[in-house]
């Protein structure tokens, strides 16, 4: 299921490293009232939304938060995301990696310039 982000968030891509000498690259939000994000909603059994804070370096890299999104058909919903905890963790991220988002930003249908312009404005 899609979704756009209420006026809550940006997307900006970014490198991170979990405090230690680890790097992978990742998408990740920050706040700007008059930007929309697009995603899928997944549902996900507390379980597993504990293993995903694991993967997702939650508390330390990432912090996970509750915002309201809209679903395709306009439905309010109130959704997990993760936010960087710190901008310590952040820099620029891998060609490769952008490749691969935009390739999932194709498949499906999500706006190909919102990713260009968090791609640039992470490179600034």
């Amino acid at each position: 299921m899609g979704w756009d982000a209420e006026g809550e968030s940006a997307a900006r891509v970014s490198r991170s490293t979990d405090g230690g000498t680890s790097w992978q690259d990742v998408a990740t939000l920050a706040v700007d009232r008059a930007d929309v994000v697009q995603g899928i909603l997944y549902r996900l059994p507390p379980s597993e939304l504990l293993a995903l804070d694991i993967y997702e370096g939650a508390p330390v890299v990432y912090e996970r938060v509750r915002i309201y999104v809209r679903d395709v058909l306009g439905r309010r919903r109130r959704a997990w995301t993760y936010v960087m905890c710190s901008s310590r963790f952040e820099h620029e991220p891998s060609v490769d990696y952008l490749v691969h988002i935009l390739r999932a930003y194709i498949k499906h249908g999500f706006n190909r310039r919102a990713l260009l312009v968090a791609a640039h404005r992470s490179a600034a």
